[in-house]
């Protein structure tokens, strides 16, 4: 797992240098509400800048140092009775001139920085004045541990982005995607999320996150946990769940199943859900397509604790010995189950 700058992430590419790793993390940050528009804003300082042309400049050093021996003259006579001749240069000095050439590198220079400080004002104008650039992105479902000893599953494609100051009075983070915290506790230093201008505070619980969609969801497994929107705010104990618009400044209370904290585990249960169910959490899992041909019964209900540190091969062969499973790899990420029976 790798940690990006928004402002190198999207400087390298407006420079196109960007590598497949950082161009994954780029497009991710894209997604985030209002980030395609500041990208759009940011490309066109980056263009102005460009056409960056200083002018010439010959400094007169005989002109400022008269000009500056007649200020100290004035100001002794305006302090003192008695008068001092102030020497007068008259000798012509020349003074060293380096060219800046080619001007195409000079204008480039200007427009990093130019560029650079149209980020920070940007983002940061953006972020309430927080700074977020310590930017972590996910692969694949990875686990993470944050200097405070707060442990973070993230979902594939999902981004955590740390302040700058994190850990110094507070600890802010936001969220792209799909999560799991396990927050240390700290009482001086509450732990606060941004979720898409939704945010949680907590002093130290565990609980899931969702932010990929509209609606944010968080569920609680332990602790306590104040979630906000706009002007809602809602406080949720373990075993709760809560949906949250920010939009329409709402925020929905449900109850959830203990099953929805196991997407991040070794194992893949699968509890009491149908065959289409199930095969779709598998397919997500091992990031492939499953399709079901017409022979597979699809009012079947599985149960099953499945191994994860194996192929899906392997987890195929279990269940076509526990429910007569035939299936067929028709391509490098994509099967067909041909049958399945649960009688």
């Amino acid at each position: 797992m790798k940690q990006f700058s928004q402002i190198t992430l999207v400087h390298k590419h407006l420079k196109g240098e960007l590598s497949t790793e950082e161009k994954k993390a780029y497009d991710s940050w894209l997604e985030s509400s209002g980030n395609k528009e500041l990208s759009q804003d940011l490309s066109q300082v980056w263009d102005l800048s460009a056409e960056y042309s200083p002018t010439s400049f010959k400094p007169d050093a005989t002109k400022a140092f008269n000009k500056f021996k007649q200020q100290i003259a004035s100001e002794i006579n305006t302090n003192s009775s008695s008068t001092t001749d102030i020497p007068v240069v008259t000798k012509e000095s020349t003074a060293k001139v380096i060219k800046m050439n080619p001007m195409k590198w000079v204008s480039r220079i200007a427009a990093s920085l130019v560029f650079v400080a149209a980020c920070f004002y940007l983002i940061g104008d953006r972020n309430d004045g927080i700074s977020y650039d310590q930017q972590i992105f996910a692969e694949v479902i990875q686990n993470t541990s944050l200097e405070d000893g707060t442990s973070v599953w993230l979902d594939n494609g999902a981004t955590l982005a740390l302040a700058n100051d994190y850990g110094a009075t507070d600890r802010k983070l936001k969220l792209e995607g799909k999560a799991f915290f396990n927050v240390e506790r700290n009482e001086a230093k509450p732990f606060i999320l941004d979720m898409g201008g939704n945010t949680l505070e907590v002093l130290g619980t565990s609980f899931n996150v969702d932010n990929s969609t509209k609606d944010v969801i968080v569920e609680v497994k332990s602790g306590l946990v104040k979630v906000s929107t706009k002007n809602e705010s809602m406080e949720l104990k373990a075993g709760q769940r809560a949906v949250l618009n920010y939009d329409l400044d709402k925020i929905k209370l449900e109850e959830l199943s203990a099953g929805n904290f196991e997407w991040f585990e070794s194992k893949l249960m699968i509890r009491d859900m149908s065959i289409s169910d199930a095969m779709a959490k598998i397919a997500d899992f091992y990031q492939v397509n499953i399709d079901l041909s017409s022979n597979v019964d699809k009012s079947c209900m599985l149960t099953s604790p499945l191994a994860t540190d194996s192929s899906i091969e392997n987890l195929f062969e279990v269940l076509a010995v526990t429910h007569k499973m035939q299936y067929e790899k028709l391509e490098s990420k994509s099967y067909q189950i041909k049958f399945l029976d649960c009688k």
